[in-house]
């Protein structure tokens, strides 16, 4: 089957579209990569974080019961130790050593705590960024693809659904639609109308987990549909 395409340099065209695909292709590789060591990254960093937390709140819950155990110790002994002014001083001292210590450990949760917060806000955003910009770049290859009656649609986040028209020679109009998961390291193919065969869209995932070319993926699923249409 042959696309009305208009009058303009086809081959020119492809290969605007190859070279854009291309670095698409080098960009989101790249991205993904990037997104994983930075995950990777922030998840040691995190358990860093909650193993040290965890240690200065044990420390924290000591001192108090430490604390506690002089409080109850004075007030117990206060009537003995009145003539032994010197033993009373040094457990007042005692007392206020661990309330600094105390209030040093707090300090320092609170200062793990903000660590905490601009370290998760730093990923959010990375993730914010990585999503706009492929919005953008989406919308670029959307240009592109136009007149071959292919419509890229964002759903949620993580999915994005794909539009084919021109394929049906009996009705140019008729839309051929596919979703595909975009949240994990390989793509998913979901919902697609008519009905691909599954082993197909198994045979689609796998030669696009080993290419990872764009440009390569779309015209085979769309001769799939021609195949059915």
């Amino acid at each position: 089957m042959t696309d009305a395409v208009g009058e303009f340099n086809v081959e020119e065209f492809q290969q605007n579209i190859d070279e854009f695909e291309r670095h698409f292709e080098e960009w989101l590789s790249d991205t993904r990569r990037k997104s994983q060591r930075e995950k990777k990254e922030y998840v040691t960093l995190i358990t860093k974080l909650k193993s040290q937390e965890r240690q200065y709140v044990s420390e924290i819950v000591d001192f108090q019961e430490k604390q506690l155990r002089y409080k109850d110790q004075v007030r117990s002994n206060v009537e003995v130790l009145e003539q032994q002014q010197n033993k009373i001083k040094q457990l007042q001292d005692f007392e206020l050593q661990m309330k600094q210590e105390k209030e040093r450990l707090e300090l320092q949760l609170a200062q793990l705590n903000d660590e905490f917060n601009r370290v998760s806000d730093k990923i959010h955003q990375r993730h914010v960024d990585i999503r706009e910009q492929q919005k953008k770049d989406l919308t670029e290859l959307l240009k592109y693809q136009a007149y071959f009656g292919l419509e890229v649609k964002p759903v949620g986040e993580e999915t994005l659904v794909f539009i084919f028209t021109k394929i049906d020679a009996n009705n140019s109009e008729r839309e051929f639609t596919f979703e595909i998961d975009i949240s994990g390291n390989t793509l998913h193919i979901n919902n697609t109308n008519p009905q691909i065969p599954k082993d197909q869209l198994l045979d689609l995932e796998n030669d696009f987990a080993t290419h990872l070319d764009m440009a390569k993926f779309l015209p085979l699923i769309r001769k799939c549909f021609q195949a059915i249409a």
